[in-house]
């Protein structure tokens, strides 16, 4: 888990006003993840704080920093997150209910805590959180004085930041998925024409459908990953993110009939993933060139978060878009 030590707002010109519409579903997501994140803002701020100020006030040179203490409240958030499963489940099912549990929570978690980090939650809470403990913590003051002022104010300024994070975070995502719905028309506007005789138009679309569905979630990666790195996709990784990806899809539907289907569907899925489009030669230009050009006029939504969580969500159904795109002119191009 790599989390940057510092936090900057990006230099983004201002986003034209949203309509009424998107004004307000952005401050309802912002509320609902505002009130998801404040829980666990409240017990690590308070608990990271705490230890850490402990820590400023024991030893001038304690190497607390903003990344130890981002580190350290997303630990706590993922380790309240998989006890609080565990008993659940033990209460209803026994230690059987107790691992169902704890093994569902690990999946939720783990999309969670990729957007919190990539989002730039984590970073902004612990910038947030060192910023209190260093103007409220005398350095070498004193173990107990610095446990105790690092607990008290940093589970008050933890709360408003996670507060922050959360409002920013359903800004950003509405704005994401927003951003990528209109990309719809000029994906469709740049496929390939259907050509031939009314038969062979009627094959090559049938044949382009199936082509597209099968590299769509090869494109959902590669724009995932575009949003969130700037390392160059090898041809490589390339075959893996395709064969992964569609693994995950055949994991998903298999989840329906149960752990056997589990295991044929993202056998299945890696398979396809590999013959899809989204292994060829050519596809990742394709989605970095679709991507690129579904930014180019983003405007600043007002906070790091949000841009950043806008990025992700944004890049991500951008690129499903093109790599459906790029399947569907795989064929017309044959």
């Amino acid at each position: 888990m790599q989390i940057k030590p510092s936090f900057q707002k990006p230099s983004l010109p201002p986003r034209k006003p949203p309509g009424l519409a998107q004004n307000a579903a952005e401050k309802v997501a912002g509320v609902a993840m505002a009130a998801l994140r404040v829980p666990g803002a409240l017990v690590g701020g308070t608990l990271v704080g705490g230890y850490s100020g402990a820590a400023m006030g024991h030893n001038e040179d304690h190497g607390v920093t903003p990344e130890s203490v981002s580190k350290g409240m997303v630990v706590l958030n993922v380790a309240e997150g998989l006890v609080k499963s565990g008993v659940a489940g033990f209460m209803v099912a026994g230690p059987t209910g107790a691992l169902v549990g704890i093994g569902q929570e690990i999946v939720q978690e783990s999309a969670d805590l990729f957007m919190f980090v990539k989002g730039g939650g984590a970073n902004f809470m612990g910038q947030t959180v060192f910023d209190t403990l260093t103007e409220k913590v005398d350095a070498g003051g004193g173990l107990l004085k610095g446990g105790a002022r690092g607990m008290a104010f940093s589970a008050v300024s933890a709360t408003k930041a996670g507060a922050v994070t959360g409002m920013n975070e359903g800004k950003g995502a509405v704005a994401g998925t927003v951003e990528a719905f209109r990309e719809i028309g000029a994906e469709i506007r740049e496929a390939k024409p259907l050509s031939g005789n009314p038969l062979l138009k009627m094959a090559r679309a049938a044949a382009g459908a199936v082509s597209a569905v099968m590299a769509g979630p090869a494109g959902l990666a590669v724009g995932l990953l575009q949003s969130t790195s700037e390392k160059e996709i090898s041809p490589t990784k390339q075959k893996l993110l395709a064969a992964g990806a569609t693994a995950a899809t055949g994991v998903a539907v298999g989840a329906f009939v149960g752990p056997l289907g589990m295991a044929v569907g993202g056998a299945v899925g890696a398979l396809i993933g590999l013959l899809s489009a989204g292994s060829k030669d050519g596809f990742v230009p394709e989605i970095q060139r679709s991507v690129s050009r579904a930014k180019s006029d983003d405007g600043d939504l007002g906070h790091d978060v949000a841009n950043k969580y806008r990025d992700i969500i944004q890049g991500t159904g951008v690129g499903g878009l093109a790599g459906m795109r790029a399947g569907w002119d795989r064929v017309q191009a044959n």
